[in-house]
Parts: C-alpha cells; sequence; structure tokens
C-alpha cells in the first residue's frame, strides 16, 4: 500500500541547476514537516546540494551525459521497469516530475501504478522546441496536476488544447533573514551577474553597457559574473571583450560558486538582461538578500517585478538604458534603499518556502480527496 505522507520528486538529474536547486528545498522543507520524502533521479550525476540525511536519493541508470530517453523502445521499457520498482519500494502517494523526460516518464508509469502524478513546467513557451511541445502534447495531458510558474505559461498550455486542473506555484526559496539583510555590511562587488553563460543570456552586452560608465564609477568599481560557461564560444567572446578592452581589473569571472550567499552578501546592485526567462531564480534569490535588481523587460517578469518598486526594469537589448540605470542606481543611495526593502518584503511574503510548500501541500491534498 501507498502512504499518503510519501512524496516523491522526479527528475533527469540532480546537478547544479534551477530544477535541481528548488527541488532541494522542497525535499528540506517538506522533510522537517514530517513528510517522507525520495527523489529519485534517471541519470546519475551525483547531487549538487546539501539534501537532508533523511531524504533518500537514488539513480536509476549508471548513464550521466547520454540522452534522458533512448533512441530505442527498449531501454525506454527497461527504464520504466527500473522506475516502477524503485516507486513500489518507495510506497510514495504522489510523484512530482521536474522537467519534460522525467515528466514522461512519470506520466507513463500510469500503465502499471496508481499514484498522482504532478508535473511542472519551467521553460519559457517562447523558447519551446518541436521535442518539447510534442512531449508536452502527447504526455503532460495525463497528468493530474500541472504547476506552472506564470500566466504565459498557462496560455500556452491552453491554446495546445490542454485543459488539465493546473495552479500558478512560485519557486521557493529559504529566506533566512527576518529583517532585510541588505544594510548590515559594505559591498565589495558593485555589479552582480549570476547565471550560466550563454548568448540569450546577454553577459556580453551587461559588459558593454559597463564599459561606457566605466570612467563615470570608482576607479576600481567591480562587475562580477558567477556562473559556468554553457557556449564555450560565446564564453570565448566575454574573455577576450574583457582583455581587449582592459577590463581585468574590474570584470571577474568567478565559474561556479559554491557558495553564493557570501557573494549575494557582499554585492551592491544585481543585474539579469536575458533575452527570455521562467522564473529566474539568481533574481529571487538577489531580491531575499535585499540586492536591488536591473532587469530587462523579459515576458513573465511582472509576476515578479514592479518597475520602480522592487527593481528597475530595462528594454531588452537597450544598451544604452541598461548602462544610464547601472549609472543611476549605483550612485543613488536613497533609490537602492527603497527598492532593496520592497524587493526583500515581497520575496518574504510570496516566495519564502514556508509559504510555497504550505500550498503545495495543499494541492496534493486535494488530490488525495
Amino acid at each position: 500500500m501507498h502512504n499518503l505522507n510519501n512524496i516523491t520528486f522526479l527528475t533527469s538529474g540532480l546537478n547544479k541547476g534551477g530544477s535541481e536547486r528548488v527541488i532541494s528545498i522542497f525535499a528540506n522543507n517538506l522533510s522537517s514537516k514530517g513528510r517522507k520524502i525520495s527523489i529519485v533521479s534517471i541519470r546519475n550525476t551525483g547531487c549538487s546540494y546539501e539534501i537532508d540525511s533523511s531524504v533518500d536519493i537514488s539513480f536509476l541508470s549508471k548513464l550521466k551525459k547520454r540522452p534522458l530517453i533512448p533512441s530505442g523502445p527498449f531501454s525506454i521499457f527497461k527504464n520504466l521497469i527500473m522506475l516502477k520498482k524503485k516507486l513500489n519500494k518507495l510506497r510514495s502517494k504522489t510523484i512530482i516530475a521536474f522537467g519534460p523526460p522525467a515528466s514522461a516518464y512519470a506520466v507513463l508509469t500510469k500503465l502499471f501504478l496508481k499514484r498522482n502524478i504532478i508535473v511542472t513546467i519551467r521553460n519559457n513557451p517562447h523558447r519551446t522546441n518541436l521535442i518539447l511541445k510534442l512531449t508536452t502534447l502527447i504526455f503532460y495531458r495525463f497528468a493530474d496536476l500541472i504547476i506552472l510558474q506564470n500566466e504565459q505559461q498557462l496560455n500556452w498550455l491552453r491554446k495546445l488544447g490542454i485543459n488539465n486542473d493546473m495552479t500558478i506555484l512560485n519557486n521557493p526559496i529559504q529566506v533566512s533573514h527576518d529583517k532585510n539583510p541588505y544594510f548590515a555590511n559594505e559591498k565589495n562587488i558593485d555589479f552582480l551577474i549570476v547565471g550560466n553563460f550563454r548568448k540569450r543570456k546577454n553577459q556580453l552586452k551587461i559588459i558593454k553597457a559597463f564599459l561606457s560608465i566605466k570612467n563615470k564609477l570608482p576607479e576600481n568599481c567591480q562587475m562580477h559574473f558567477a556562473g559556468r560557461p554553457i557556449s564555450n564560444k560565446f564564453f570565448s567572446e566575454v574573455e577576450n571583450f574583457i582583455k581587449d578592452n582592459h577590463l581585468t581589473k574590474n570584470v571577474k569571472l568567478l565559474g561556479n560558486v559554491d557558495d553564493i550567499a557570501e557573494i549575494y552578501k557582499n554585492s551592491k546592485i544585481h543585474i539579469i538582461f536575458s533575452d527570455q526567462e521562467g522564473q529566474p531564480n539568481c533574481l529571487i534569490e538577489a531580491m531575499s538578500f535585499g540586492i536591488p535588481s536591473i532587469s530587462s523587460d523579459w515576458s513573465g517578469y511582472r509576476g515578479i517585478l514592479n518597475d520602480r518598486k522592487n527593481a528597475i526594469i530595462v528594454p531588452r537589448n537597450d544598451i544604452q538604458s541598461l548602462s544610464n540605470e547601472m549609472l543611476k542606481l549605483h550612485k543613488d543611495n536613497q533609490l537602492r534603499k527603497q527598492i532593496s526593502n520592497q524587493s526583500f518584503a515581497d520575496i518574504k511574503n510570496n516566495f519564502d518556502i514556508n509559504v510555497i510548500s504550505e500550498k503545495l501541500l495543499m494541492h496534493i491534498e486535494s488530490l488525495n480527496k
């Protein structure tokens, strides 16, 4: 018999990433509330996040980097049989799948297991490839609940003819401060950008904006980037631009950072200048530390940001507007203070894990009625 208190998170891997971070936050919080939590990763990636020892973590496959859904039906069937055995052993009533491949496997388990299947959508509908669209069309309509991040995703699913039960749930974050921590210390990083290097994140354009105002800023003004290269070609472009424009003393590429909290604590301004986003963890994390943010107007930002209230919004790809706002926010202590206080309050009230996990449990319990 399955246990209503048992919840299993199903994912493709547990290496560094937005979904993986969200799973780790949920797992630790729900476990502390007395739920029996397990995580099943289909690939053997190891685990990049600290997860409480009470959480059962298992890897179905020895594969690390091969495609998650193999080309042959035999391999798919083999993975399903292993997943069935694992889920039977865990006795979870609810399966929450993150990512299209894991969601497809979760839905397929309904062929031989009676479980509540919840799938999540984190992708930006404006950047949906054909495989993802087909996966969504074929599998997601059989889920018991679909968790979304914003209205754009909901409208996209409705246009595809998917009319399942759906709910919008913010990315959770562990807000560890009762009061806004932004004013607790001096900042030695003037501009912080967090996220892996890829062209649509526009790190190069951010550096160009910085270069255009560099002479109007303190001589040792620091811009730091935390994140690994996804596109080596683009990362090389960034490195060469920094060297060619003599910015090596001001612009630092930190790579993957283990203690990102320490970086946030020491940062004055956070920048996200992407073409598109879903609900970026880096933005929510920065706001939880009270860091004033400058953001491009990617679709979905209105679910988090309110221009001139809890952030500064600039048009996508408008380097001139970005540089103007960077300079203005850097010089205006009162504006930074206002945005800092509002951003911290908004995150604490709407994104704290204790708030979000209670909403998740409410939806899970409604499926069990």
